[in-house]
């Protein structure tokens, strides 16, 4: 099979566990989860095949925009589902699968003039660091959402539809709150690494992306310690939350598109 026919499959996989999962939240019944890890688990290996053959070549790597974009949307929906095993927040994937469908859209359709390059092993590492950061702080910045659509929908008694689904508010506060831990942990290990070894982690090219990262760590951090010291939660939690993830998605993809999409 080619490139193009894995990418497809993947997609139609994530379409199908979409509509799944759609159709269940519609009819007010629980998922089948079987079906929807089978359908899920096909689009995430088939994803992650395509991923892996577009982003490395025998001429090194190729961090282009759309390939980039492609290998977080297949982490953010293999993060999704992985929370999926030990809490019952199926949902997330209405918001995460999507995203991951578009990534691969766009990596087949669309592509930028960047060229293959060679890089170290520690490089490689602190890019590895930085994506996975970037997913899990996306999954969390989803799951504010879900818990603001939640918060709103009970503040005005209306249990029906994707509330009456959803666990209860205090366990979707407490997910919320494990996830941005684990991302600013991760977070904090590749502002770390890019420390160690990057030449100059201010140089032209990088000095946005590393000041909104950093940024947006003083957000979640400043939200860890007014959870752990001042007990923040509810709307002030959701608000923060989707501060820092809109400060992270700027410095990574809003300074990248800007060079490689508009300025190209």
């Amino acid at each position: 099979m080619t490139s193009v026919s894995i990418s497809l499959l993947s997609i139609t996989l994530y379409f199908s566990a979409t509509g799944h999962l759609a159709w269940h939240i519609h009819k007010g019944q629980a998922v089948n989860k079987s079906i929807f890890f089978i359908l899920s688990i096909g689009a995430i290996i088939f994803h992650t095949y395509s991923s892996a053959t577009t982003l490395s070549s025998a001429e090194g790597f190729n961090f282009g925009f759309y390939r980039i974009g492609s290998l977080f949307g297949c982490l953010t929906a293999f993060l999704t589902l992985a929370a999926c095993l030990y809490r019952p927040v199926e949902n997330l994937a209405l918001l995460s699968f999507p995203v991951a469908i578009v990534s691969l859209i766009a990596s087949l359709s669309l592509s930028t003039q960047s060229a293959p390059v060679q890089i170290s092993n520690e490089i490689l590492v602190h890019i590895i660091l930085s994506i996975f950061a970037y997913s899990v702080l996306t999954v969390a910045g989803g799951q504010a959402i879900l818990l603001a659509m939640q918060d709103y929908r009970l503040k005005r008694k209306q249990t029906s539809g994707l509330v009456k689904l959803l666990p209860p508010l205090q366990t979707m506060e407490h997910l919320l709150f494990e996830m941005l831990w684990a991302g600013v942990f991760l977070l904090s290990a590749s502002i770390l690494s890019g420390l160690i070894f990057l030449d100059d982690i201010f140089a032209q090219h990088l000095v946005h992306k590393s000041i909104l990262s950093i940024l947006a760590w003083v957000v979640f951090v400043g939200l860890l310690i007014g959870r752990y010291f001042l007990g923040w939660r509810g709307t002030l939690a959701i608000r923060w939350t989707l501060v820092g993830f809109l400060l992270l998605m700027m410095a990574y993809f809003g300074s990248k598109f800007v060079i490689e999409v508009i300025l190209a």
